[in-house]
């Protein structure tokens, strides 16, 4: 729920978490008898700007734009972080690499709306166990719970 606030850090801590949590999985089952299965309902509008340096930091800033102010390596299409990045008397705010290391800062957008929107991209389904070979490439996104009831031999695969 993070990028629906434009908090790119929690939205990068939130992911590092479910990671955590799938690797638990992985250790609390075998793989020969468990079919895990991991993706997402959707993306998100957050994009990576620029070009950062390999060692640096990317939810901080950006080399400078052309007005020579930086700019995020991390911003949203459109959200309420709208006003955090810029404002209507000066224009681009002045950000700070203290402002953009607070998990509460909302990063910069270049749409105003009360919340982030969904994205339209693809989004990858990783899988392992028995099975596993169903979810490799691209797929409707209806089409992965009926792989899933395959697998598992219930409903119309009963």
């Amino acid at each position: 729920m993070a990028h629906h606030d434009t908090f790119a850090k929690r939205s990068l801590e939130d992911t590092a978490e479910f990671a955590r949590a799938v690797q638990k999985a992985r250790e609390l089952t075998s793989e020969d008898d468990t079919l895990i299965v991991v993706t997402a309902d959707h993306a998100h509008v957050m994009s990576i700007n620029g070009y950062p340096y390999r060692d640096q930091e990317i939810t901080g800033l950006a080399q400078l734009a052309d007005d020579n102010l930086p700019y995020t390596i991390l911003s949203y299409a459109n959200g309420p972080g709208y006003y955090s990045g810029y404002n209507r008397a000066e224009g681009r705010a002045l950000l700070k690499e203290k402002l953009v290391a607070d998990s509460d800062y909302q990063y910069p957008t270049l749409a105003p709306l009360d919340a982030e929107t969904h994205g339209g991209d693809d989004v990858a389904v990783y899988a392992s166990g028995p099975y596993a070979q169903y979810f490799s490439g691209n797929y409707e996104q209806s089409n992965i719970p009926a792989m899933m009831a395959k697998a598992a031999g219930i409903g119309p695969y009963a």
